[in-house]
């Protein structure tokens, strides 16, 4: 999976993609509350590697996987991993789960 995505923290700029995201993935939480997530450096993002699977598929997405996480008291805290459903089976919540515990 490392070779078809890019995985790393989420800026403010990335906010509305990282909502996407987990709308698509039906995260139940506000855009408010994942927006807050990402403003405060809690959120990684995977992105697809050239942003389409194959030659004449549509571009993918431009975030395909989520995981918000606190530290605290020296542990993470795994709050939710998302992944959009045009990359599900593909290893993205694990990389962005991997990602978060560095």
């Amino acid at each position: 999976p490392a070779d078809f995505f890019d995985v790393r923290a989420a800026t403010a700029s990335d906010a509305a993609d990282v909502i996407a995201c987990a709308r698509a993935a039906g995260v139940e939480w506000s855009d408010a509350q994942v927006a807050e997530e990402v403003h405060k450096g809690n959120v990684v993002l995977a992105t697809r590697k050239g942003r389409g699977r194959t030659s004449g598929e549509p571009p993918s997405p431009p975030v395909v996987g989520v995981c918000c996480a606190w530290v605290v008291a020296g542990e993470v805290q795994i709050l939710e991993v998302a992944t959009h459903p045009s990359a599900r089976r593909e290893g993205v919540g694990g990389l962005v789960v991997r990602a978060a515990c560095d």
